[in-house]
């Protein structure tokens, strides 16, 4: 079986997303040999290629605080709306992700990520997000990680804190602007220069 084409996430070992199978399902995409979304531990398929029964046992198998990885895997406004309401803490009605894995998943409508917290690595490296992206108010407590993401609408981070490290390189905003109005980053000093004689 092949494995993903993704990257897994930077970091010590125990924080790295494992070599997984993917799930190869017929694509629309002319450049790929099949759905690039990783499957779904004990299934064939991704999370977007399972049927309704397997769908809804993996779902309610979650909790608050789950490492989730979806790398490669297709989502829709409905399919990312189960699965925040799978990991919604009841105490306060909003997602809660351990690690989350959505390196190069496609977001087909407004990605809703706002108010969720990531206690765990956020891997959104090669992510592309067709509509609006909005991660306003959402807490980061790890490295949150977009290189190479494509936000091709808005794209909203109002009021996210990053308390860990955030990468954005090679990110493509366009034609939208990117909105980190608010957002909060750790005070990371700046590197020290040596002493030059003029």
């Amino acid at each position: 079986m092949m494995t993903p084409p993704r990257p897994d996430l930077d970091g010590p070992a125990e924080t790295r997303w494992p070599e997984r199978p993917f799930c190869g399902r017929p694509s629309d995409s002319l450049d790929s040999g099949g759905c690039p979304g990783v499957v779904v531990d004990g299934h064939a398929d991704c999370l977007a290629h399972l049927d309704h029964i397997d769908r809804a046992a993996y779902l309610t198998s979650l909790a608050p605080w789950a490492d989730v990885d979806h790398r490669g895997t297709s989502f829709t406004p409905e399919l990312l709306r189960e699965l925040l309401e799978a990991l919604k803490d009841p105490d306060t009605s909003r997602a809660r992700f351990g690690h989350a894995g959505f390196d190069g998943a496609t977001f087909t409508g407004r990605a809703a990520f706002d108010d969720a917290t990531f206690t765990g690595h956020a891997g959104f490296r090669e992510a592309t997000f067709t509509a609006d992206a909005d991660f306003a108010k959402a807490t980061f407590a790890r490295a949150a990680r977009f290189d190479d993401a494509t936000f091709t609408n808005r794209a909203e981070f109002r009021k996210a804190t990053f308390t860990g490290p955030a990468y954005f390189d090679d990110v493509t905003f366009a034609p939208y602007p990117f909105l980190p109005a608010g957002a909060r980053y750790p005070v990371v000093p700046p590197p020290r220069r040596p002493f030059l004689d003029t």
